[in-house]
């Protein structure tokens, strides 16, 4: 097994149970690219809105806006922190969240884990944006918000490959 290379933190349709973790995340764990350290938060608050339906990509995605914020203007947001095993499960995901098309770019974030531990992880952001930041501020990407979510119909291949 490889050193591992860093850390990832995810907020949204990564996190356990919901699509892009049963497509991408999970076959990255059977194939000890990724393992899961335990449940987080980020140190920082940020705001965390889904994306409307008219606002491209078309997913009703989770946009966390590189964008840190004070009382209620944001929130702490609640996640699962990863470790990366294999860079090319970092390489997906990279992908899978359109870093080099522009739409979310990734870095460095302090998140907190049950026991009190302060970790430093990789995060995906989306560049702050005036149309999101008048949306309600969310604390955890949930069940609720993934029923909204509207991904590709096709499990992509390439980023598939790369977590297997």
């Amino acid at each position: 097994m490889l050193a591992p290379v860093s850390y990832l933190f995810v907020y949204g349709t990564l996190k356990t149970g919901f699509t892009n973790y049963q497509r991408y995340l999970h076959p990255a764990l059977v194939s000890d690219k990724m393992s899961l350290v335990d449940t987080a938060t980020t140190a920082d608050t940020f705001p965390l809105v889904v994306r409307p339906v008219n606002m491209l990509p078309a997913t009703c995605g989770p946009v966390l806006m590189d964008t840190p914020t004070t009382g209620a203007a944001g929130h702490q947001i609640s996640g699962e922190l990863y470790q990366i095993l294999d860079p090319s499960a970092l390489e997906a995901m990279d992908i899978l969240e359109g870093v080099k098309a522009g739409f979310y770019y990734k870095r460095d974030t302090v998140v907190i884990i049950p026991s009190g531990a302060r970790l430093t992880a990789l995060c995906y952001f989306y560049p702050p944006n005036d149309e999101l930041l008048k949306l309600p501020f969310l604390t955890a990407y949930t069940a609720t918000e993934h029923d909204l979510y509207r991904p590709p119909e096709a499990i992509n291949q390439d980023i598939l490959k790369l977590c297997t």
